[in-house]
């Protein structure tokens, strides 16, 4: 069960969620953003869980979040960036499907960032791009450990990328 889903992973503003979305109707699947998800099932945005409950318990809501999907099929499913952090979950996410990586640099993370009108609870700093590069670098490791594929998304469009992935996993 579920090894043909898609798990994209990722650091933040890499793209998860934008790429998940057209990869998904491109192989006409279901798509599934668990920031989302976890958003619907607590009725408060996540910036708003980090602010009101800390981020061990939103790391809390994403391990629960992984069980949902243990019998899914043909989905495309975004993650949270630190999701990786848990053994546990890493377990899980191989679990559910095949899992790329979208791997960016902290510079196009950072321009990613700066077009995005979406809240980073964890970037909440002076000089993003120092936390970027600290929090990249701790979890680098996890994501190349949990990812069956990786994809570098700098500078390529989105149907670059999307074809990329799509030829990655279901080569001809």
């Amino acid at each position: 069960m579920g090894n043909n889903n898609i798990v994209l992973v990722g650091f933040m503003a890499t793209g998860k969620t934008t790429i998940g979305k057209m990869l998904a109707e491109t192989l006409d699947l279901d798509f599934i953003d668990m920031d989302q998800l976890i958003e619907e099932i607590e009725g408060i945005t996540v910036n708003n869980i980090f602010t009101l409950n800390g981020e061990a318990y939103f790391r809390e809501k994403e391990h629960e979040a992984l069980d949902l999907f243990r019998k899914s099929e043909n989905k495309v499913i975004s993650t949270g960036g630190g999701i990786i952090i848990s053994a546990d979950n890493r377990r899980k996410l191989r679990d559910i499907g095949k899992v790329v990586y979208l791997e960016s640099s902290p510079q196009w993370i950072l321009t990613n960032l700066n077009r995005s009108e979406t809240i980073r609870p964890l970037l909440n700093e002076t000089n993003p791009i120092d936390k970027i590069i600290e929090l990249l670098d701790k979890r680098r490791k996890y994501y190349e450990e949990v990812a069956e594929f990786k994809v570098v998304v700098d500078g390529k469009s989105l149907s670059e990328i999307v074809n990329n992935i799509i030829s990655i996993i279901r080569p001809t």
